[in-house]
């Protein structure tokens, strides 16, 4: 799959500027690539739910209680970007680092990371990450707004058709038909 420095090349071809050689180097174009790509890359990572940067985890409980409301603190790891799913039937949430929860002892975790390995991403989401690195440096390298704005409009395209694809890759969710919708039948 693709490098950083291809993404950021495909994000420099969008806005009409020159390529670079690699990432690393010392021209504008590549230190603003560079710059902006950390953000680039956990902002879209949590957009969706991307299979290419799940993962899963045991916690463990902290010794240190949350103040009150619940009882229970559970450290999240450090590349954890976004909870997705927890595997307990009470009530949960994320403040800061932390999932809490009035469970006790482990809990699973299936969450989003921010997952550094560009060979990893599809190449849906690696075109998904050069729009939006276009849309980020599109003013600094060209001082055009509008350009910019088009970029955004782009962007979102191509993040939705990624959405879908990457939504494909796993089994349906079954639904199950309640009294509401039921009620609309017609006999």
């Amino acid at each position: 799959m693709a490098s950083v420095t291809e993404i950021a090349n495909m994000a420099l071809t969008l806005v009409g500027a020159s390529t670079i050689v690699d990432i690393d180097e010392q021209s504008n174009s590549a230190r603003t690539c560079k710059t902006v790509w950390p953000f680039v890359r956990r902002s879209v990572l949590r957009m969706h739910d991307w299979n290419a940067a799940t993962a899963r985890a045991a916690l463990a409980p902290s010794v240190t209680a949350p103040l009150w409301e619940y009882p229970t603190a559970y450290p999240l790891p450090a590349d954890c970007l976004h909870v997705m799913e927890v595997d307990t039937s009470y009530d949960w949430r994320v403040e800061g680092k932390e999932l809490l929860t009035h469970g006790s002892g482990s809990v699973n975790i299936r969450y989003m990371r921010d997952e550094t390995d560009v060979s990893k991403y599809d190449s849906t989401l690696t075109m998904t990450f050069a729009y939006k690195m276009a849309v980020e440096i599109c003013e600094r390298i060209t001082g055009n707004a509008r350009k910019r704005e088009q970029l955004y409009l782009l962007f979102r395209e191509v993040l939705n058709s990624a959405m879908l694809d990457d939504g494909e890759e796993q089994s349906t969710t079954a639904f199950e038909e309640d009294s509401w919708i039921t009620s609309r039948y017609v006999y």
